[in-house]
C-alpha cells in the first residue's frame, strides 16, 4: 500500500476465516462478517499482529476493484475492537490471539468472570489462577500476551497518526517494538538513522510535533549526520570541515529552522559529539564517516603492502619462453606495453593495467591467466557486476584450447561470499580470517571498485596473495563512494601500466574511433545532414552481420528534447530492430544523462513501457507508489540488497535459507519481471544471471524500470545497442567522461539522438566531478 495521503474508509466486523497468510510478509486476505445483516466482505493487507477468526476489527483503508476477485476493501490500519458481553469476550478469547488459550479455556474464564474477563486478566491476573486449569505460571502468560498483543496494536495507532503509513510503521516496530511511541516522541531523529525510508526532513516534521526546538543539540546532530550521509551517496569519502559546515547550515535554515543562526560553536559542539560517539572521525580538518575513514586507512596499507611484494615464480628466460609460446599458443601477438604487463602481473604483488576501448585489456587478462596457470598459480577472476563477469568469463576463454579447463569469473560480491541477512560490519564470510582461495585475483572493470567494496577484497586477499586491477580510468567513477581507480593511478606510487595502442581491429569499429576521438576532445558530430533518413530502411543479412562486426556509431538531430523522447521512442521500437535485427527489450538499452526532463529516464521508462510493453489481457501488473510494473518489464536494482529472497523455480514462496542459489542482489543489476501476484502483491523477478528474486512492499522502492537508465547505473554493462538522448541539463553532468562513458556501453550500435551544439558542450566540458578522497595522499605519505 501507498505511503501517501488519501481518503479513507472505515469498516467494522468480526474475521470470519483467514484466507491466506504469509508469514514473511505478513500480507494476508480476510473475510469479514460485517453486523447488523450486511454482507461479508474481503479485506486485504499486511496486518501487525494478524488478527484471528472470530476477532472483532475495526478497519481504516480504502474500496478497490480487482480485476479478478471483484470489489475489496484495502487495509492501512486496524483496531481491536473489545467486546461488551459475554458471547463476544468468549468467542475473542477463543479465537486463538493468545496461544495456549482455546475454546473451552475461553469458556472457563467467561463462566468465572462473565464480561469483565479481559478486564480481570489486564488488571488482577492472578485471579486467573482460580480458574481450574489454569495455574499461576499461565495465568501470567495470558496476561503478557494479551498485554503485548494490545501494546502493539496501540504502536501502530499512534504511528499511523503521524501520518506515517503502513510500510513506514511496520518498519519502525520492527526496530523498536512496542516501545515505538517512547522512541519517536524521545527522538523521532534516530528514525533518520535506523529506519530505511525516513529522512531527516520527514524526522524533522515529526520533531516540531513533539516541540523539540529548532536549534536543539539533537537536531543539529541530525543534520550534520544527514549530510554526510548525502555526500556518500554523491561519492565523497569526507568533507572538508567547512564545506560539511556550510551544507549542514542550508539544511537547518531550511523549513521550520529560518531565522535562527548556526554558528560555528554549535555545529563544532555537535560534531564533537558525534566524533566522541564513534559515528564520525575528523582528521585534519576532514570528517568522515568512521567507516570510511577505516576503509580508506586500511585499504592505503594494504595495497602499499601488495604494491611491494615481489615474486618469481620463473626465472626470466623461462618467462620470455613461456610468453613467446603463449603467444603463438593463442595466435595473438602482443604489444610492448601488454609484454610488461604481463611480465608484472608475474612478478608483482598488485598491478593496474588501464587503457581505453580496443587498447587490449581484455586480451591482456587472458595471457595473464594463461601464464599463471602454466606456473601452477590458483588464479580468481571478478568483476563489480554481473554482466561484466559473464563477458571476463568469455573473454578468457577465448582462444583457449578446448581441453584447457575454464576459469570460472564471479561477481566481486560473490567472489566474497555474502552472507545473506548480515550486518555491515560481516556480511562477507570472506575476510583476513577466511582469505580468498586464489594466489592471483583480477579484477576487470575496476573503476567500478568504490572505497568499501575496494577494502574489502583486499582485505579478503590471503599474504601470499597478488592482485591485478583493470579498468578505464576515463570512465566515471564508481557509484558508491570514492574513486579507488583514479587515485591509485595518481598516487604515483604502485605499479602501472598504460595501455595506449589501438589494434586494428579495434579500429574498424565506428564506436571505438568515437570514443577516442571523444577523449580526445574531438567531437564525433560534424556539420552536415543528419543520418536520420538512414534509419527506417531494412538493412540487408550482409549489413546486419557488417554492425555485428565492426560497431557503428549513428548521429539523428533533433534540438527539440520533447521531440527526442518520441525520436527514441521510434528507434528502439522500429527502426532499429527492422535495420539491425536487434530485439527492443533484450538487446537495446536507451542511456540518459539524468532522470529529469522529457528526455530523462523517468520519462523515457514511462514511454517506452507503453510502446513495448502495454497493459493487456490476462498480465498482472501492480502499482508501485507512483509507477506501474507488469509482468515482462526490464528493471534494474538501485541499491544493494544482502537480505535477498531467492524463490524456489517452482514459484512455491521464498527460499529464506538460500537453497537452490546464492542470496544478495546489488546495485546495477538488471533483470525481467517474470511473476505479478496482485494478490500477495510480490514481484518476482529474473536477473540476467537466472536468479529469482521476491519483492514485497517493503522492497518495492529498490526496484525501477530499466529501459532507460542513467549512464552512471550502466557502468559494468554492455549491451549490443545503446541509444543515448544528448540534450542540456546540468552543465555537471554534461561532461566529455559522461559521453565517453555512455558510447563505450555499446558493441555493436550506439545511436547519439538530439542537439548537435549539446553534443559539442559534453565534449569540450573536460571537467570531472569533484570527490572528496584522501587515497592517493595517503599513499604518497606512507609510501
Amino acid at each position: 500500500m501507498d505511503d501517501q495521503a488519501r481518503p479513507s474508509d472505515v469498516v467494522q466486523g468480526v474475521v470470519r476465516r483467514i484466507t491466506f497468510h504469509d508469514p514473511g510478509t505478513q500480507y494476508a486476505v480476510i473475510r469479514l462478517e460485517q453486523r447488523p445483516n450486511r454482507p461479508p466482505l474481503t479485506v486485504v493487507g499486511h496486518w501487525t499482529p494478524l488478527p484471528a477468526p472470530g476477532e472483532e476489527i475495526r478497519v481504516v483503508g480504502r474500496w478497490a476493484l480487482h480485476p479478478t476477485y471483484g470489489r475489496q476493501f484495502e487495509a492501512e490500519a486496524y483496531q481491536p475492537v473489545t467486546p461488551a458481553t459475554r458471547e463476544g469476550v468468549e468467542r475473542l478469547l477463543a479465537s486463538g490471539i493468545i496461544k495456549g488459550v482455546g475454546p473451552a479455556t475461553a469458556r472457563r474464564l467467561v463462566a468465572a468472570f462473565g464480561e469483565r474477563a479481559l478486564d480481570v486478566i489486564a488488571s488482577d491476573p492472578q485471579r486467573l489462577a482460580s480458574v481450574p486449569g489454569i495455574g499461576p505460571r499461565k495465568a501470567r502468560w495470558i496476561a503478557e500476551r494479551l498485554h503485548l498483543r494490545k501494546e502493539t496494536q496501540e504502536a501502530l495507532v499512534f504511528l499511523h497518526g503521524l501520518g506515517l503509513g503502513p510500510g513506514l510503521s511496520r518498519r519502525i516496530l520492527q526496530r523498536y517494538g512496542t516501545q515505538a511511541p517512547a522512541a519517536v516522541r524521545a527522538d523521532p531523529y534516530a528514525l533518520a538513522l535506523e529506519v530505511d525510508g525516513i529522512g531527516f526532513r520527514r524526522a524533522d516534521d515529526l520533531a516540531e510535533r513533539f516541540q523539540i526546538a529548532p536549534d536543539s543539540p539533537r537536531r543539529v546532530e541530525a543534520a550534520l549526520w544527514h549530510v554526510m550521509r548525502e555526500a556518500g551517496e554523491e561519492g565523497h569519502v569526507y568533507l572538508p570541515r567547512e564545506v560539511l559546515f556550510q551544507r549542514v547550515r542550508a539544511v537547518l535554515g531550511g523549513g521550520r529552522g529560518a531565522g535562527h543562526a548556526y554558528p560555528d560553536e554549535m555545529l563544532g559542539a555537535a560534531l564533537g559529539a558525534l566524533v566522541a560517539g564513534g559515528q564520525l572521525v575528523e582528521e585534519d580538518g576532514a570528517v568522515y564517516p568512521a567507516a570510511f575513514h577505516r576503509y580508506e586507512t586500511e585499504l592505503a596499507g594494504r595495497l602499499l603492502e601488495l604494491a611491494r611484494q615481489a615474486y618469481q615464480p620463473w626465472l626470466p628466460a623461462r618467462l620470455e619462453q613461456e610468453l613467446q609460446a603463449a603467444q603463438a599458443r593463442l595466435g595473438t601477438r602482443l604489444a610492448p606495453e601488454q609484454l610488461q604487463a604481463v611480465r608484472r602481473a608475474m612478478e608483482s604483488g598488485l598491478l593496474v593495467v588501464t587503457g581505453g576501448p580496443g587498447t587490449g585489456k581484455t586480451t591482456l587478462v587472458r595471457f595473464i591467466v594463461y601464464l599463471a596457470r602454466r606456473a601452477g598459480i590458483r588464479v580468481a577472476l571478478a568483476a563489480p557486476t554481473g554482466r561484466a563477469a559473464q563477458r571476463l568469463q568469455e573473454a578468457v576463454r577465448c582462444g583457449v584450447p578446448e581441453e584447457e579447463p575454464s576459469v570460472q569469473a564471479s561477481t566481486v560480491h560473490r567472489l566474497l561470499e555474502v552472507r545473506p541477512g548480515s550486518s555491515s560490519a560481516s556480511r562477507f564470510a570472506r575476510g583476513p580470517k577466511n582469505p580468498i582461495d586464489a594466489e592471483l585475483v583480477i579484477v576487470d572493470e575496476a573503476s567500478m571498485l568504490d572505497i568499501s567494496l575496494a577494502y574489502h577484497l583486499v582485505a579478503a586477499l590471503g599474504p601470499e596473495s597478488r592482485l591485478v586491477l583493470v579498468g578505464d580510468v576515463d570512465q566515471l567513477p564508481s557509484v558508491g563512494p570514492g574513486q579507488v581507480l583514479r587515485d591509485l593511478i595518481q598516487s604515483g606510487v604502485v605499479p602501472l601500466v598504460r595501455l595506449v595502442h589501438l589494434f586494428r581491429q579495434a579500429a574498424r569499429s565506428r564506436i571505438v574511433v568515437g570514443a577516442h576521438q571523444i577523449l580526445a576532445g574531438r567531437s564525433v558530430v560534424h556539420a552536415g545532414p543528419s543520418r536520420a533518413q538512414t534509419a527506417v530502411r531494412p538493412a540487408s543479412q550482409e549489413r546486419r552481420t557488417a554492425a555485428r562486426e565492426e560497431g557503428s556509431l549513428r548521429f539523428f538531430e533533433e534540438p527539440d528534447p520533447q521531440r527526442v523522447a518520441w525520436k527514441v521512442r521510434e528507434l528502439v521500437t522500429t527502426s532499429i530492430p527492422q535495420q539491425f535485427g536487434l530485439r527492443p527489450v533484450e538487446e537495446i538499452q536507451v542511456l540518459t544523462a539524468s532522470h529529469r526532463g522529457p528526455a530523462g529516464s523517468d520519462a523515457l521508462n514511462r514511454l517506452l513501457q507503453e510502446a513495448l510493453n502495454p497493459a493487456g489481457r490476462g498480465k498482472a501488473e501492480l502499482q508501485l507508489g507512483q509507477r506501474v510494473v507488469r509482468q515482462g518489464d526490464r528493471v534494474m536494482q538501485v541499491r544493494n540488497d544482502y537480505q535477498a529472497r531467492l524463490v524456489p523455480e517452482d514459484g512455491s514462496g521464498p527460499s529464506r535459507d538460500g537453497e537452490g542459489g546464492e542470496v544478495g542482489v546489488f546495485n546495477g543489476e538488471i533483470g525481467t519481471v517474470w511473476r505479478v501476484d496482485p494478490d500477495e502483491r510480490v514481484v518476482h523477478v529474473r536477473f540476467d544471471d537466472g536468479r529469482l528474486i521476491e519483492y514485497d512492499e517493503e522492497k518495492w522502492h529498490q526496484l525501477q524500470l530499466a529501459y532507460a537508465i542513467t549512464v552512471h547505473k550502466s557502468q559494468g554493462n554492455e549491451f549490443p545497442c545503446v541509444v543515448m538522448p544528448v540534450v542540456w541539463t546540468m552543465p555537471a553532468l554534461m561532461t566529455r567522461h559522461l559521453l565517453y562513458t555512455a558510447v563505450t556501453r555499446g558493441r555493436r550500435l550506439v545511436v547519439l539522438v538530439g542537439d548537435r551544439k549539446a553534443v559539442h558542450a559534453y565534449v569540450r566540458n573536460a571537467s570531472v566531478a569533484q570527490r572528496y578522497s584522501m587515497l592517493a595522499r595517503r599513499l604518497q605519505r606512507i609510501a
